[in-house]
């Protein structure tokens, strides 16, 4: 009685060719050659798209700190750093204005004090500012008032590939 394992699977010759059938070696190398090219094709576009969507995340969570502090600034006439002054509650927020996330993304609230009036998304990769609506027109920041800035790390491809497919 033979069992399934132990029996004899006849192998065909291919008419034409007078082959067996199956793939030579050759052809299965070219199969892998052509899938790693298109994997490393690939791998960049995914890791672009990744870090764009926690960016996307980031930005509103970052978006919610402004409007936080263009209310502070309506109440007081004046920004802040320590965010607890703020009427936002945000996990992991100290106090000082730098609230850092598991994953390695930071957000800096008026990063060098009241007189960066921006809030800043840090990241090795890349910086994403967002200025204040209300600054001193003598600053050197006037020029951004309530613009976005996407400012790549310049040894960071990714970093460059994100800011550019959000239009900077």
């Amino acid at each position: 009685m033979n069992k399934i394992y132990q029996k004899n699977i006849q192998r065909t010759k291919n008419t034409t060719t007078g082959r067996f059938s199956g793939f030579t070696l050759i052809e299965l190398l070219v199969v892998v050659l052509i899938i790693g090219i298109l994997a490393s094709i690939a791998w960049p576009m995914y890791q672009t798209a990744v870090m764009k969507a926690k960016l996307t995340n980031y930005i509103q969570l970052a978006s919610a700190f402004k409007q936080a502090e263009e209310r502070y600034y309506m109440a007081n006439g004046t920004y802040t750093d320590n965010t607890t002054l703020l009427d936002i509650n945000i996990p992991n927020m100290t106090g000082t204005g730098y609230i850092v996330f598991d994953d390695g993304w930071c957000i800096d609230v008026m990063e060098w004090g009241v007189d960066t009036p921006y809030i800043v998304i840090k990241i090795a990769e890349l910086n994403y500012r967002i200025y204040l609506d209300n600054i001193d027109p003598s600053s050197k920041y006037a020029a951004y008032k309530g613009k976005h800035q996407c400012n790549p790390n310049l040894s960071s491809n990714i970093g460059k590939r994100v800011c550019k497919s959000m239009g900077f």
